[in-house]
């Protein structure tokens, strides 16, 4: 009996089937490997996310600490302690210069007197963007450039950025407290006391990893100025300059029917900070 040959057609349907088959199979694995791909570079890129968020917690950390640091030895001569700072995958920096503050004192009128003229230093640390954001945080203190305000102090701990990282800087701003002294009700006395910090340490102090500082109170300087109004004044203005921000306070002034007396005593105390050899 005479077999029947398929048909050309029939050939043709089998080998389109037989090529179908591993095309089939070579698109799933394309598609299986693309999804694997996004799906690793997602997770690489939540894990440096998380990771910057970790840095950014300890550097936090780090700062607040030796703000509590410095704070407690201020205005005690030769006062010193030693700050642990871990690891935060940051690099640390002092500079001593990076400000200029100036404060002058006026009263609108004919008074405007320069009564500080000094860089002050502040120090930081370079870490990795965060996913949260932090440009222009505070953790302590706030944006004003002079305080009068116990709640929020001298301390400025805060976020910036600077190309592509973040920065966690600390600083002092100057504190100013205003109280009336014995006087004649006509001309009463009135007490301004303006208080800085400033912050200095090895120049090009450049630190990673964990470290210690030791921190040393250095001096304090009192500086007394003495204005004298033979009119009535109800108030003086403190501007403060950080190279090209500026604010002010207004502080309110006890005045007699002849005027007012006020008194200014500027008190500057020098922190300095040195790493500690192990």
């Amino acid at each position: 009996m005479r077999r029947k040959c398929p048909s050309p057609k029939s050939k043709f349907l089998r080998s389109t089937k037989a090529i179908a088959i591993p095309v089939t199979y070579m698109m799933l694995f394309a598609s299986t490997v693309a999804i694997i791909s996004i799906t690793y570079s997602l997770a690489i890129g939540r894990i440096a996310g998380r990771g910057a968020l970790v840095e950014t917690a300890i550097a936090t950390q780090n700062m607040q600490a030796l703000d509590d640091s410095l704070r407690s030895i201020a205005w005690s001569f030769g006062g010193s302690k030693v700050v642990y700072m871990d690891d935060c995958g940051g690099l640390f920096t002092g500079a001593n210069a990076a400000q200029k503050l100036v404060i002058s004192l006026t009263d609108g009128h004919g008074l405007n007197s320069i009564i500080f003229n000094n860089s002050v230093g502040e120090v930081s640390y370079d870490l990795q963007s965060s996913e949260s954001g932090n440009y222009g945080t505070y953790v302590r203190g706030d944006g004003q450039l002079i305080s009068n305000k116990s709640q929020y102090g001298m301390t400025q701990l805060y976020f910036t950025t600077s190309g592509e990282t973040q920065n966690l800087v600390l600083r002092y701003r100057p504190f100013v407290n205003v109280a009336v002294v014995n006087g004649p009700e006509n001309k009463p006395t009135n007490l301004i006391r303006v208080s800085i910090l400033i912050l200095s340490s090895f120049p090009n102090m450049r630190l990673s990893e964990q470290f210690r500082l030791r921190l040393t109170s250095v001096n304090v300087t009192m500086t007394l100025h003495q204005y004298e109004f033979n009119t009535t004044v109800t108030s003086l203005v403190l501007n403060a300059s950080f190279d090209e921000a500026s604010g002010g306070v207004t502080l309110p002034i006890v005045s007699g029917s002849d005027g007012a007396v006020v008194n200014l005593e500027i008190a500057v105390c020098n922190l300095k900070l040195q790493k500690v050899e192990v």
